[in-house]
This record gives structure tokens, C-alpha cells and sequence, in this order.
């Protein structure tokens, strides 16, 4: 069989000595059901690709829209050789032709902007190629193609169908998060996919995951441990596209979890498992619209305006810490944790309670007590020396009660993340106390203050 498939207006000039031959400018390509169509005629001696040279206006690869594609691929003795490029896909592809499920797809790409996971494409993607159309969809039938999805556990794709990918990408985006240098390894199970080696590299950020996606076309899951770690959290949180939340920070952090769906199908509010951090040496900085998305920590900075003890001159340009560190629990659209830590030089903070993801609300109890003694020589830099905060201490009676001691607040959080409601539901005299964090180092914690000071 030889034979061109145009895609335009323009009617096709020629054919091929063999195989089939695809040309034009179609509205929409289906790059994954054309390559799979190629690699089968090409393994089973059917009608094999003899080349494709299209623009497409919209290509689909694994069920995800790239704009403004060049697509090439050729034949070769070995396998296909896919060439493409686009503003968010630009590399080149290797597909053998023979024990594809042993050897897999290899692809080194210059760059890899995957969009957030969406519903599936809809059933009128999968059907038959239209050999001259205006405006035709380039998509083979395939048993595998894409189906509706009501839920994101109904991708279209049978993850032990794929075949093992070696992937390498220089410039990897997800989302809003720009990943860097990245290193994938798959190979297909009984079960459906194992995730060998996910790796990716930026800005002195490093993740690393290994887990499986496993499931049928229309109920799969992923489950994925991945570890994080950055010597500056800031740099980490910018990456992910939430620029300003902190400053500096070295962060460990480590998320075990299942989620319906692909392993791009990650979420927080469709997650069930446990998330465990532990970063050091940063600041918050100010309050700003939106910062209150990452669980809520930031929202604590409203907390000093309303403790007694006046936190205004040292917050005012955000919370320095020592230590943030604590696990969540993830389930049900929540984040529940029993043990969030947050010590700085100004005072200890603990929350307890549950952040909703999927809802954006809190419901939190904190309780928070100031360095009273430890926390002098900071306030100093911000209100003019050991002297000034000293008249600060004598004007709200704190150096009535001791150095050592400072009046703690314990608080209710609720509400919306955007507007959170703050209630203060009791206060006491507490000793200042230091408290080791999860995991923390004991030699770290700061000296009690002395209590000789009363």
C-alpha cells in the first residue's frame, strides 16, 4: 500500500514508493495515535510511515493540547525518528519497530512545558483520518484512544499498555512549576506502569520520585514517593510558581501519597496520604494576596497583632524562624496535622488542626509564646537596641513578670483562606521553654532563659 494523506486544501501531488506519506496543515493532530499507528504497520509488515511534514495547528500528545506544532518523522531501519517542535514540546523522539515493549521510547527534548491535567479529550477526538479536509482532525482509531473522563481516575490511557520511557529534558515545566533539568525511567507491570527514576533539577532545587501508576483506561491511581530538598525553600517555592512566600530556608521534605489518575494528575485535595517537612534558617516575609496557600503558615503572621505581648516592630517585616517542622496528613480534601512546629527568635508557635485544599479554609488551634529573653538582641535591630525593646517590655509589664516569662496566646483560625478569622481563646503566663521540633537536632534548641531574672 502507498498512499498521501493531506490535511488542507490543497489536494496531494504525489505518493510514496511505500508506505504512507502525510502532508499539510491540520487543525488538529493526533501525534500519539499516528505514532502507534506507524509503529504497528511498521512491526506487523502492514501499510509502514514513510514520512510525516505537518503544521499543525493543535497537536495532542497523550491527550494534551500543544499549540502550533512542526511535526517531522521518517522511517528508518530501526524505528521511527520523531522530530518535533513547539513553544511548550521541542525534541526529537525514537520509536523501534521491534520489541518496543522491551526497548521502549527514547526522547531527548530541549524542552517539556506539560499543562495541568485536565478532563479527558472528548469522544469525538477518536476517528478515522480525513485524507482531504479544510478543517480535519488527524487521528487514527485506536483501541486505546482517549475517552470521556468524569473524574481525573478515568484517563483514556491503560498504563500497562505504554511502553518503557527513557526520558531526558533540559528545560521541564509543570504547570506554573519550572523543574529544570529532568530524568525520566518507566517500564510497564502486570499492574500497569512502575516510575523507575522521576529526577529533576533546578536553581539548587532537587526532586526526586519513584512509585507506579496502576489501573485500567477508565480507574487508575497513581501512588508516588517523592522526595524534596533545596538549601534555599524561597528558590523552591518560586520554581513552583509561588514567588514571595519565603525567603532562604534549607528545606527537607518528603510526600508519600495515592491519587486518582496519572502521576500529572497530582493534587493536593485529591490526595490521601502523608506529607512531612522540615525547613530551617528563613523568613516569611509580609503578608500578601495569596501567600496563604501554602497550609496556611503564613497566615500565623496575623497572629502578633493580637497577642499581648506587641509583635508589630518585629513582624513588620515578616517572621524570621529558626525551625518550621511538622507532618500532614493528607485525605478527603484536608491537611491534618498534631504536630506543625514553628520556633523563632521571637517566640514558639505550634498549630494543630486541619486545612482544607479542596474547601481553602482552616480550622486550627495555635498557640504561640514569646521569647521574652532569647528573643532581645533580634527585637533590638529592629526598634533601636537592647534599650529601646527594654522600655517596650516595661510598657506592656512584661519585666513584671520575669524575663523568662511572657504572657502565651492560644487561637483559634477559621474562614476562608483568603479571609481567615482569628480568635483568641485564652492567655496565661507561661515559662519560656524551649521545644524541640520533629526530628530536630536536641543540640540546636536554644538555652532556656535563666530564671534568676525574676
Amino acid at each position: 500500500m502507498r498512499t498521501t494523506f493531506a490535511f488542507g486544501t490543497k489536494a496531494p501531488d504525489s505518493v510514496p514508493d511505500k508506505g504512507i506519506r502525510i502532508r499539510g496543515r491540520p487543525a488538529k493532530l493526533d501525534v500519539t495515535g499516528w505514532t502507534q499507528y506507524a509503529a504497528a504497520g511498521g512491526s506487523s509488515n502492514g501499510p509502514g510511515l514513510e514520512s510525516i511534514d505537518v503544521n499543525a495547528e493543535q497537536a495532542m500528545v497523550f491527550g494534551h493540547p500543544f499549540a502550533s506544532m512542526h511535526l517531522l518523522a521518517s522511517s528508518q531501519p530501526d524505528g521511527l525518528v520523531v522530530d518535533v517542535d513547539s513553544a511548550g514540546l521541542a525534541g526529537r523522539f525514537n520509536v523501534p519497530l521491534a520489541d518496543l515493549g522491551r526497548r521502549g521510547v527514547t526522547a531527548r527534548l530541549q524542552r517539556l512545558y506539560w499543562p495541568k491535567d485536565t478532563a479527558a479529550p472528548k469522544k469525538g477526538d477518536a476517528g478515522a483520518a480525513e485524507a482531504v479536509t479544510g478543517q480535519g482532525t488527524a487521528t487514527p482509531t485506536s483501541a486505546n484512544a482517549a475517552v470521556p473522563a468524569a473524574n481525573p481516575a478515568a484517563t483514556g490511557i491503560t498504563p500497562s499498555a505504554l511502553p518503557p520511557f527513557h526520558l531526558w529534558v533540559s528545560d521541564l515545566r509543570f504547570g506554573d512549576s519550572k523543574l529544570g533539568d529532568a530524568r525520566l525511567e518507566t517500564w510497564p507491570t502486570d499492574r500497569g506502569m512502575h516510575i523507575d527514576q522521576l529526577r529533576t533539577l533546578s536553581r539548587g532545587v532537587q526532586i526526586n520520585g519513584v512509585g507506579d501508576w496502576n489501573g485500567t483506561a477508565g480507574d487508575s491511581h497513581s501512588h508516588m514517593r517523592i522526595d524534596f530538598a533545596a538549601d534555599n525553600m524561597g528558590d523552591m517555592l518560586g520554581a513552583f510558581g509561588y514567588d514571595g512566600l519565603l525567603a532562604g530556608g534549607k528545606v527537607r521534605a518528603q510526600l508519600d501519597a495515592t491519587w486518582p489518575g496519572a502521576p500529572s494528575a497530582m493534587e493536593l485535595g485529591t490526595m490521601d496520604g502523608k506529607l512531612s517537612i522540615n525547613i530551617t534558617d528563613g523568613r516569611m516575609p509580609e503578608v500578601g494576596p495569596g501567600v496563604a496557600r501554602l497550609f496556611g503558615l503564613v497566615s500565623v503572621l496575623e497572629l502578633p497583632r493580637r497577642l499581648s505581648f506587641d509583635f508589630g516592630d518585629v513582624f513588620g517585616k515578616g517572621l524570621a524562624f529558626d525551625a518550621i517542622a511538622g507532618d500532614f496528613k493528607l485525605g478527603d480534601g484536608n491537611a491534618n496535622t498534631d504536630n506543625l512546629q514553628i520556633r523563632s527568635p521571637a517566640a514558639e508557635i505550634s498549630i494543630k488542626g486541619r486545612t482544607g485544599v479542596r474547601a481553602k479554609d482552616y480550622d486550627l488551634q495555635v498557640q504561640a509564646i514569646p521569647h521574652a529573653g532569647n528573643s532581645l538582641p533580634v527585637v533590638g535591630a529592629f526598634v533601636g537596641g537592647p534599650i529601646g525593646i527594654a522600655a517596650g517590655f516595661v510598657a506592656q509589664g512584661l519585666l513584671g513578670h520575669g524575663i523568662n516569662r511572657a504572657a502565651s496566646a492560644h487561637y483559634k483560625i477559621s474562614g476562608s483562606w483568603d479571609k481567615p478569622v482569628i480568635t483568641a481563646l485564652e492567655k496565661k503566663d507561661e515559662s519560656v521553654t524551649p521545644t524541640l521540633l520533629p526530628n530536630a537536632d536536641p543540640s540546636a534548641a536554644p538555652a532556656p532563659a535563666s530564671s534568676s531574672a525574676r
